[in-house]
Formats: structure tokens, sequence, C-alpha cells
């Protein structure tokens, strides 16, 4: 069955939703929206594969900066960007912001995306300190 996904901020609600999902009006857990009864977008396996992109992004950064995570070391997170961009075939670079909050949500232990945010102050700069670090160590 296809992800239910919010037609507001494009993230998942429901793993395995049928077509006019939900059948009565639900909130969003991520962006708090209400989502009237058929208005789910039925995607993909991923956030990736729903239709569009939206606003996603910004609904996410803007809700892991407003819970304030505590940062943590580098390494920490070089760790876990490394492990979700191996996880979903990608490089670093290339690694969704959207992508890598649905892969914590089955891998409890990776930073959440507010604490990535808060080690390195924004997610490009995370993924560009992880790929330089990649970079410099396969040169020596």
């Amino acid at each position: 069955m296809p992800t239910a996904c919010c037609p507001h901020c494009l993230l998942p609600i429901s793993e395995d939703a049928a077509a006019g999902y939900p059948f009565q009006p639900i909130r969003c857990p991520s962006c708090r929206l209400a989502v009237a009864p058929g208005r789910a977008k039925l995607g993909g396996d991923t956030p990736s594969q729903a239709v569009g992109s939206g606003a996603a992004a910004g609904v996410l950064k803007n809700a892991a900066r407003r819970a304030d995570d505590a940062a943590t070391t580098p390494q920490e997170v070089a760790d876990a960007l490394m492990f979700a961009a191996g996880k979903l075939a990608t490089s670093v670079l290339r690694l969704r912001m959207l992508d890598y909050e649905y892969l914590t949500r089955a891998h409890t232990e990776l930073p959440t995306v507010g604490t990535v945010l808060a080690t390195h102050g924004s997610w490009k700069r995370a993924r560009r300190e992880v790929d330089d670090a990649q970079r410099a160590a396969t040169a020596d």
C-alpha cells in the first residue's frame, strides 16, 4: 500500500493508506495542520516519491529549529550523514533533509535534523563539511 503524505508539508502521515485517506479529519504530526478527509497525497515508500516536494524542507527546518535540540559532536553528525547516504544509495552532498528525517524515524539512534542544524548551523554546511572530510581522507 502507498504512503499517505500531508498535502501541506509532504511528510508521511501513514505508512499504508488506501485511496481517500484520511477518512476523518486529522492533524499532520509534522506540520500540525489539518488534513481533510481524502486530501492526503498518496506516494511511494519515501517522501521523495511523493508528488512534488512543496515546502516540506522549509517546514521541517523550521520545526527542527523550534525544537531547540542540543548540538552534538561533528563526528557523530558526520557518521550519521554517511550512514544515511549509504542507506539511501546517494552521496552525502545529494542527501536531502526530507529523506534523512524519514530515515531517522526507522533509525532512532541517528541525531535529529534539529541536532544536525544545532551542530553545523545549516543542512548545506553539514553536508559540505562531511564531504570535505571524506575527500581529505581519500586524498591521503
